[in-house]
């Protein structure tokens, strides 16, 4: 509905679309990478622009111009959860990947980073006119209140 939009589709074994699923609002939204458990839950991370929608869930940016998210999908396409990655300044996820029950996500993150109650404060790993830029890993067992972002220890 905006300038990009980010989409999730399942092609069958034919290579059919079973289902797509878009979500996007007014600006840049995209969904860098996508990956699947056992059951066949989708695990999808990217970032989104201002204000979005998710499925009918709206999210909003707050302290900058640019969120990270986590979020997963039954096999039928239907949310179960999303895990915003928020906080001043700029967050991406880049990477994910589902282990034992564990979903982990990469990427970057300006100055602070949060996901739920856990906070990330940059060292300073590259700085440039926008403030101070790291990478992180982030883990999430199946329960949302298990969310850990780990980010390069905070500089005095």
């Amino acid at each position: 509905s905006g300038h990009a939009d980010a989409f999730v589709a399942h092609l069958g074994a034919t290579g059919l679309v079973d289902w797509s699923r878009s979500f996007g609002g007014l600006y840049y939204d995209r969904a860098n990478a996508v990956a699947l458990d056992q059951q066949g839950n989708a695990y999808v991370t990217g970032f989104f622009m201002e204000t979005v929608s998710f499925f009918g869930t709206e999210l909003d940016v707050a302290d900058s111009s640019i969120d990270g998210f986590v979020l997963s999908l039954d096999p039928a396409g239907a949310l179960r959860w999303i895990v915003q990655l928020g906080g001043a300044d700029d967050q991406q996820g880049f990477g994910i990947a589902v282990r034992s029950g564990t979903v982990w996500v990469a990427g970057r993150f300006e100055s602070r980073m949060s996901a739920g109650a856990q906070v990330a404060t940059s060292a300073g790993a590259h700085r440039s006119a926008s403030g101070r830029h790291s990478p992180f890993t982030a883990s999430r067992r199946q329960s949302p209140s298990h969310s850990s972002p780990h980010g390069a220890p905070s500089s005095p």
